[in-house]
């Protein structure tokens, strides 16, 4: 297992352009990757979660590692 983490700063909310986002929390996902001298490699990462202020919606961080919902 690999675990890691991923965050950055979301200045403007991607559903609005408005500038009152905040931080929410965090969403783990679980990702499998290549195998390393066979043995299975799972990458648990747990991604920013965002919440803007004006419209309610929420976002998550999100890597090329990582396909978008998995």
């Amino acid at each position: 297992r690999v675990y890691g983490t991923l965050s950055y700063k979301l200045n403007v909310c991607p559903y609005c352009a408005q500038r009152q986002v905040v931080c929410n929390g965090h969403k783990t996902a679980y990702v499998r990757l290549p195998n390393v001298s066979e043995r299975t490699v799972i990458l648990i990462l747990r991604k920013q979660r965002f919440r803007c202020k004006a419209c309610g919606k929420t976002s998550i961080a999100q890597t090329p590692v990582v396909r978008r919902q998995h």
